[in-house]
């Protein structure tokens, strides 16, 4: 739990950023710039290099990633769930988690608005309530909803 709430985004998981293209490249694309970049790095011609050899590494495991149908629709998923643990552990839950991780989408559209407060208008007359006795009138106007319940509805916690 401690490594889900101190999840930091890493560089290195970014698939699309480490071969240069975007979510919308196709499979030649993806390979086109995985080769383009992979020359400069083959560890066939820079022996002993760890830096060379970790880069070489992470493009391949992108360009996988990236040119496997399957591998990169939860790939995609994981991404665009904006949830706190890496690809790998992510990877290494069930299916049921990972349809049941909806709720961690990020949405772009609140659901409920802040700056309009909820006015509902209601058309009784006053003879609607002539048989009713009030012994102790209360003021029933609801209180502002807080930030955090504002939050909480719109999934930001």
């Amino acid at each position: 739990m401690e490594a889900i709430f101190s999840y930091q985004p890493d560089e290195e998981e970014d698939f699309y950023k480490i071969l240069g293209c975007n979510e919308h490249s196709n499979t030649v694309q993806i390979t086109t710039e995985y080769k383009a970049r992979v020359l400069s790095c083959h560890p066939d011609k820079h022996p002993g290099d760890e830096s060379k050899d970790k880069q070489f590494r992470l493009l391949q495991k992108a360009k996988d990633v990236l040119c496997d149908e399957e591998k990169r629709k939860r790939y995609d998923q994981w991404k665009n769930a904006g949830i706190s643990m890496s690809f790998s552990q992510w990877c290494s839950l069930r299916d049921t988690v990972h349809t049941s991780m909806h709720w961690g989408s990020v949405k772009t559209k609140p659901m409920i608005e802040h700056d309009k407060p909820e006015t509902t208008q209601h058309n009784f007359r006053k003879s609607d309530f002539d048989h009713v006795t009030i012994s102790n009138h209360q003021d029933w106007n609801r209180d502002e909803p807080s930030e955090m319940l504002r939050k909480f509805r719109n999934y930001q916690i």
